[in-house]
């Protein structure tokens, strides 16, 4: 989540969408008092290197740089320890809903532009799954799988329910009217930053998109290839939403 009184816009960070990109990316154009909340250690490597980095989210500056410590000397085990990561630790944090950041600082939300990603559902799970097969061995480098690994993997998900983690719609809900929402769609992503830098005023030459966080996206799996037809109408039903206000086609 980024919080930018500067620019005037609020970045809410969904599951699965390419979130930590932008994230990375528009951190360095922040104000000094703009609020940034931490991502993964070795993501954070890719943004400290662009000359971004986390802050103000924990109201404790001995905090903020004991975890960039860590991170620098690539501790990434007692970096994630510090819990700068946890919904619970700090009033600002990762994946936080704009309902808690409203709550929190109660913006003049005509006054803001509301940012956030989106992605087709089935593409999110499948992104997770990936995920979940080496994430706790990530160091920034591309977690790519077979096939049959990631199958395992969406198959465990459906088991636990944790498919639907992926929701995002909630996040971005607010009854308040803001200035503008820009979605930025991960189909065209870089494009979209594009448009989104010119709509901030932020100059960025090159206005070039770091990508994080690579999985087996590129790999040509295709969705009728990954998930059995229970758990295709298991996600039409629980990602209905997002369908329907994204434009994202059922299958």
């Amino acid at each position: 989540m980024i919080f930018s009184s500067q620019h005037k816009f609020i970045f809410i960070k969904g599951r699965k969408v390419a979130g930590t990109s932008i994230e990375i990316a528009l951190s360095p154009h922040c104000g000094p008092q703009d609020i940034i909340t931490p991502i993964s250690p070795a993501d954070e490597l890719a943004r400290l290197a662009l000359g971004g980095q986390p802050q103000n989210y924990s109201r404790a500056n001995a905090i903020e740089a004991h975890y960039l410590a860590l991170v620098r000397a690539q501790n990434f085990e007692a970096a994630i320890k510090t819990r700068v990561h946890s919904a619970t630790a700090y009033p600002f944090f990762n994946h936080m809903s704009l309902a808690s950041v409203e709550a929190l600082l109660a913006p003049p939300s005509q006054d803001y532009t509301l940012i956030y990603n989106v992605r087709s559902p089935y593409a999110k799970v499948a992104s997770l799954a990936n995920m979940y097969i080496s994430f706790d061995q990530y160091s920034g480098k591309a977690m790519k799988h077979s096939l049959e690994d990631i199958r395992k993997s969406i198959d465990n998900l459906f088991d636990s329910g944790q498919y639907i983690l992926a929701q995002n719609h909630a996040l971005y809900q607010s009854p308040h009217p803001y200035k503008e929402r820009i979605v930025l769609r991960q189909e065209h992503l870089a494009i979209d930053y594009k448009s989104l830098l010119k709509h901030l005023h932020i100059c960025a030459s090159p206005a070039k998109l770091p990508h994080v966080k690579q999985g087996s996206s590129g790999m040509g799996y295709q969705v009728k290839d990954l998930f059995t037809r229970a758990q295709l109408d298991s996600i039409n039903s629980a990602f209905a939403a997002e369908f329907q206000t994204h434009g994202y086609a059922m299958i």
